[in-house]
């Protein structure tokens, strides 16, 4: 998704069309920014009513590259001492992209428990922010 921002004195203006923003910029003589988001569901995010969290970046490999540890605790996956991760791709699907993550928890003395695997919808993928139908990302 695209969202354009007008700032004005510390207060952000966002519009879903450049149209609109470019009014308000005009009309305050401040600049027109835009900013691409995508949005998932996050279970354990507590702040808010909507249960939805936005990642943005250059492009939807490094916006989940960078937000990957806050995908991970809002879904409650990792353990007392983190995780330690067996396989990660990002899928394309019928209405946006599938994050794939299997891992195993860590416990408090770093011993790995029972593996876990989980599909989070992205939403908000637009068919040029995905061109290949699978992406596995390098695991370090």
């Amino acid at each position: 998704m695209k969202k354009y921002y007008v700032n004005e004195r510390g207060t952000n203006w966002v519009y879903d069309s450049l149209e609109k923003a470019r009014e308000k910029a005009d009309k305050i003589g401040g600049k027109v920014e835009s900013r691409v988001f995508w949005e998932y569901y996050a279970p354990y995010y507590s702040e808010g009513t909507s249960g939805t969290r936005q990642i943005s970046g250059k492009d939807l490999i490094g916006a989940i590259e960078s937000n990957f540890n806050r995908i991970i605790e809002d879904y409650g996956l990792g353990g007392g001492s983190g995780y330690k991760l067996n396989y990660v791709a990002l899928e394309k699907a019928v209405d946006g992209a599938e994050l794939v993550v299997d891992l195993y928890p860590l416990g408090r003395l770093g011993k790995p428990g029972n593996r876990v695997s989980k599909r989070i919808q992205i939403e908000g993928v637009e068919p040029e922010d995905l061109t290949v139908d699978k992406y596995e990302f390098e695991l370090k």
